[in-house]
Order: structure tokens, then sequence, then C-alpha cells
């Protein structure tokens, strides 16, 4: 678990150190790389969920129709749109026009199931946007 954490840890340093770079570059005129420039385009957007309800050991999850920037404790930073190589489909329509608006409802798929399914009470089985079912999870905390 701490090699995780520190995993973890250094991602989301990264992340920010990488930030205060580009307004630094920004600031000083310099060229942004194109990767950078796509990412400044497009919006990134927070989830509510992260590693307290995430199973991580196997990596972040998979956000079909978007991409995943990194995840904190509690939530999950995202950009909207398709990624490239990114043959998963996308649940809410997002291959036209990549928006989010506060509300929407997003699909994220854990990158191991077992410890993500320990984390809650139930699990809610969907079809599409309508939840079908609901079914309690003996193993909470296992």
């Amino acid at each position: 678990q701490k090699e995780i954490r520190a995993k973890v840890e250094k991602a989301q340093k990264d992340f920010f150190l990488r930030e205060q770079l580009k307004i630094i570059r920004r600031e000083l005129g310099e060229e942004v790389d194109a990767r950078d420039a796509e990412i400044e385009r497009i919006e990134a957007a927070i989830a509510d969920a992260g590693l307290k309800s995430l199973g991580m050991d196997h990596g972040n999850p998979q956000l079909p129709g978007g991409r995943v920037l990194f995840c904190s404790d509690e939530h999950v930073t995202f950009v909207p749109g398709r990624a490239e190589g990114d043959d998963l489909p996308s649940p809410i329509g997002w291959e036209a026009a990549p928006t989010i608006r506060v509300g929407d409802r997003i699909r994220l798929v854990p990158a191991h199931v077992d410890p993500t399914l320990a984390y809650h009470e139930r699990l809610y089985v969907v079809d599409g946007e309508d939840v079908i079912d609901e079914w309690p999870i003996d193993l909470r905390g296992w």
C-alpha cells in the first residue's frame, strides 16, 4: 500500500508541476508542445470518485469516451472526448462534441473490480442510463 500511495503522490506532484510549468512558459511567451496545447483547449472536469472508492492497485480507471488525467483520494480529474487509441464506446456521446456539465453522469471502469466492490455497500445494475436492480455486497471492507 505504501508503494501505491507513493506512486499516486508522485503522479499528483508531477501533474501539478507540469501545470505550473505551462503557466510559466505561457507568461514567458514560450511555445507549448502540441499535446499540452490540445489539453488546454479542452476543459478538464472532476468526478466524485477517487482512491477511496476505486481499487487502484492496477492503475487508473478508464473513462469510455474520455481520458483520466489523475486520481486523488476523493476525485478523478479527466478530459472529456476521445483519447488516441481509445476503442471503448462512449455511453454519453462525447465523440461528436466533448462537453460536460455539472451533474452529468459518467461511467468509470475500475482497473480492478474486486477491491472496488469491497469499498461499497451495494452494486447498482444498469441498462444504459437506467438502474434496473440493486445488489447488496457481502464482502465490504475485506
